[in-house]
């Protein structure tokens, strides 16, 4: 009616150390013909000492079956050396019906190192994670040592095909015999698409050479986002640009999501030293899963002769949180046109000058190209309201990469009193779709004279006189000075070839 028997006593066949649990398989026959409660039990003995019960599991088993039970022995407490196992049953029912086998090998148990770790669970979400989500990964490590240590924690991400990437990692300490579970926060949007194998790797910061990993129980799938995008390529010149010289480059966007969407994109030059410009943009529909081939034209008209980093960068008009950029892979060099020219300074004498006066401004121009040129320096004055006037203009030979300073002289008499600019500008005469202008720093101001008097129209009769008559001549006369005085006006007559001679007063 009852009978039990062991079939099987798998251990381990090398040392463990102390602090670990070994695990022992045993496997026990019901010879009965009934089904019966059988306690299984493991039993310790070291070498030398008095056998000990290790572990043991009651267990149903029906009539005529085979069972295997995993019995667990903590050997926290177990004496360093060797350790004879052997494994017994007892039916429950009636303990005179029992069976047990010695274990065919001896474990011997080893003291704990000083620095010991081991990672013991690494725990991810179950479902699939988009692509660029962040996961949250919980990493429990187990100081298995004897001394407190500093433990690097190093999460990766192992692809069904390619090489394992390293999704983060972070230091914690953990105090000897203690267990610390860590999150570990990936970042996915670098992630392959597919299935990936979570794997948690720890080494101690004491003792590089004590490391340990393991691998998530489950895989973790990544997929396609609604909206992602990526600029993969980047195409500029190989060959140096004349600045002044529109460059054209060819950016391909990749439209990496589930959905249709449009992408504005945005090229950037980017100097040795110094800050970024946007050299183009623009918008363009790109299908879910496709890519698209855009060309940007960037002017280097504002570009300083040099080298040049070209970046395209693409952001999704559907959520501008999606985001991507790319450098091209070569630089691109600006050099100097043969014509370029700068106004770099336009100095005035005098931030107020009266009505008449002459005004000296400085203007310093600089040539900028590789060629020798002349520039047509223009000065201009632009009152607050009205149109600008032209105050003088000269011609000045400049010399490639050097720079000239003029002085141009302005008559103030037919400027109305008040305020203006003094504006200098430059037109290169070899190119005159070369040029720059700069304004003054301050403004100036033309006061109205203390005394002033302009003749402005003389009316003479228009027919024959003859000797002897009297002629009416009307002459209009402006006071432009700031009080009122009396003027003297004098009629002048000279006869052909003659000398000049006074008519009337």
């Amino acid at each position: 009616t009852y009978g039990v028997s062991i079939t099987a006593f798998d251990v381990p066949s090398g040392p463990a150390t102390q602090g670990y649990v070994v695990d022992a398989d045993v496997t026990v026959k019901n010879l009965g013909s009934v089904a019966a409660m059988f306690t299984v039990t493991l039993f310790d003995q070291p070498a030398g000492g008095t056998e000990g019960t290790a572990d043991e599991e009651t267990v149903e088993i029906a009539a005529a079956a085979t069972k295997k039970v995993t019995l667990s022995w903590d050997t926290s407490n177990a004496t360093p050396g060797a350790h004879t196992f052997r494994a017994g049953v007892t039916l429950v029912d009636d303990t005179n019906v029992s069976d047990s086998l010695d274990s065919a090998a001896i474990i011997t148990i080893s003291v704990p190192p000083p620095y010991a770790v081991a990672v013991t669970a690494v725990d991810v979400p179950a479902g699939p994670v988009t692509r660029g989500d962040t996961v949250d990964v919980g990493v429990t490590v187990e100081n298995q040592g004897t001394s407190d240590a500093n433990a690097k924690i190093t999460l990766l991400y192992v692809p069904a095909e390619g090489e394992p990437g390293i999704a983060a990692e972070k230091t914690v300490a953990i105090a000897a015999g203690a267990t610390g579970t860590v999150t570990l926060s990936w970042d996915t949007s670098d992630a392959a698409l597919g299935a990936h194998t979570v794997r948690a790797g720890v080494t101690l910061v004491e003792d590089t050479n004590a490391a340990d990993s393991r691998d998530a129980v489950s895989p973790i799938t990544i997929i396609l986002p609604p909206y992602a995008v990526a600029v993969t390529a980047v195409d500029v010149p190989a060959e140096p640009v004349a600045q002044g010289e529109t460059v054209d480059v060819v950016v391909s966007v990749e439209n990496q999501g589930t959905s249709n969407a449009a992408a504005m994109i945005t090229l950037l030059y980017v100097p040795a030293e110094g800050e970024p410009g946007t050299a183009a943009e623009k918008t363009v529909a790109i299908a879910a899963g496709s890519t698209e081939t855009v060309t940007l034209s960037w002017d280097t008209s504002d570009a300083a002769p040099g080298a040049y980093t070209i970046r395209a960068g693409a952001t999704l008009v559907e959520d501008s949180n999606v985001s991507d950029s790319q450098d091209a892979v070569s630089t691109i060099t600006i050099s100097p046109p043969p014509y370029a020219v700068a106004v770099t300074a336009v100095d005035i004498a005098s931030a107020t000058v009266t009505k008449g006066d002459t005004l000296d401004v400085d203007v310093t121009v600089e040539n900028r190209g590789t060629s020798d040129a002349n520039a047509v320096v223009t000065v201009l004055y632009v009152p607050t309201d009205g149109q600008p006037g032209i105050a003088a203009a000269e011609t000045v030979a400049i010399a490639a990469g050097e720079s000239e300073t003029t002085t141009l002289s302005w008559n103030t008499s037919e400027a109305t009193p008040g305020a203006y600019t003094i504006r200098a500008s430059v037109t290169l005469v070899e190119d005159t779709d070369v040029s720059d202008s700069r304004d003054a720093l301050s403004t100036i101001t033309i006061g109205t004279p203390t005394y002033g008097v302009v003749v402005t129209s003389v009316d003479v009769p228009t027919g024959q006189a003859t000797q002897g008559d009297t002629v009416d001549i009307l002459v209009a006369i402006e006071n432009r000075s700031s009080v009122a005085a009396m003027f003297e006006v004098t009629l002048f007559y000279q006869r052909a070839g003659g000398q000049e001679g006074i008519a009337a007063k």
